[in-house]
């Protein structure tokens, strides 16, 4: 009756339909792709009977334990792999709400709103992940690109610099700061 059982169970199907995603890149690549179709179409068909394994263990863990956050947080991360980003955002929603100090639950929320288009949504998350850990430097980095979105180029440049303080050696800061500012 432990939750976590379930979870790991899930886990492992989630694994599996990643590493089958990976297959199915690599058939789909190179110029014989066209004669591998059926070949990727039954691996793409293996890959959703393992994402809906993984939310059958997920059911289980949430009946167990309905306020099993990190159940709640997979399940949004196997939506977001069926493409379902809708369902995925409510169940990171639930997950934060589950645990709001869970700065990385939080932080894939603002990712998903930022991913979604969504910018007043991942501003807002993204804002109370970096209150919560200044030092978070991939929410300031995605916060950043949001204040650009949203139009407040001096708000991202303070992200960005931000982010190069926390990371002096990292070059792509460098440079979405030089754009940033041209």
């Amino acid at each position: 009756k432990n939750p976590a059982e379930y979870l790991n169970i899930a886990r492992a199907y989630v694994r599996s339909a990643d590493a089958l995603q990976a297959q199915i890149a690599r058939l789909s690549q190179g110029k014989d792709a066209s004669s591998k179709k059926e070949e990727i179409a039954k691996t793409k068909s293996e890959r959703e009977e393992k994402l809906t394994k993984a939310f059958e263990g997920l059911e289980k863990a949430i009946v167990l334990k309905s306020d099993f956050a990190p159940a709640h947080f997979l399940s949004s991360q196997v939506y977001e792999r069926q493409g379902n980003r809708t369902l995925a955002i409510q169940k990171n929603v639930e997950a934060r709400d589950l645990n709001p100090l869970d700065t990385g639950v939080g932080y894939q929320l603002g990712l998903l709103y930022f991913l979604d288009n969504q910018m007043g949504q991942a501003r807002d998350e993204l804002e109370r992940i970096v209150r919560l850990s200044e030092g978070f430097s991939n929410a300031r980095y995605f916060l950043g690109l949001t204040y650009d979105k949203l139009g407040n180029k001096n708000a991202a440049i303070e992200q960005f610099e931000k982010v190069a303080e926390i990371n002096p050696a990292n070059s792509e800061v460098t440079q979405v700061l030089e754009n940033l500012r041209a």
